[in-house]
């Protein structure tokens, strides 16, 4: 070889490595799966609120029932408006939209599916099939109250 051909030593350069990949920005399928938990984490509090609303509506009303009850009102309106109370709530929390035709003993079963035990079918709730028609029923006002109040609370 001729020593002439041959690059000098000097003049030659190091290898030069690309720059490191930066994290920023995002490549576009992490924004989008920012978007989707972003938009996830929206629909759960809008849930979880519509649900809050739910609840202190229905307590509200509950109270408002409570008032009349301790007002002298009678008996019967007071199981009708416990009853429609609960069918309210549940119309509006459940999806089953069959709910809305459930009399007599079905509506009980189906209170007691969604609460603990069988107040409603053998408990103070059996009223709830009875009182709204019959003028002069007599039942335990206090019980048929603090019941419908443990279901709306278990069940909003």
């Amino acid at each position: 070889m001729n020593p002439s051909s041959q690059p000098d030593l000097h003049t030659l350069k190091d290898i030069q490595l690309p720059d490191t990949v930066s994290w920023w920005p995002p490549a576009p399928i992490w924004w989008l799966l920012l978007a989707l938990l972003v938009g996830l984490l929206l629909l759960l509090l809008y849930r979880l609120r519509q649900r809050q609303a739910l609840r202190r509506a229905a307590l509200r009303e509950l109270a408002r029932i409570n008032a009349n009850s301790l007002a002298g009102y009678p008996s019967q309106h007071l199981a009708m408006e416990l009853s429609i109370l609960l069918r309210r709530v549940a119309l509006a929390r459940m999806t089953d939209r069959q709910i809305a035709g459930l009399t007599g003993a079905a509506w009980l079963q189906f209170l007691d599916s969604h609460s603990t035990g069988s107040n409603f079918s053998s408990g103070a709730g059996s009223v709830l099939i009875i009182a709204p028609y019959c003028a002069d029923c007599e039942f335990d006002r206090p019980a048929l109250l603090a019941l419908a109040e443990e279901w709306i609370r278990g069940n909003t």
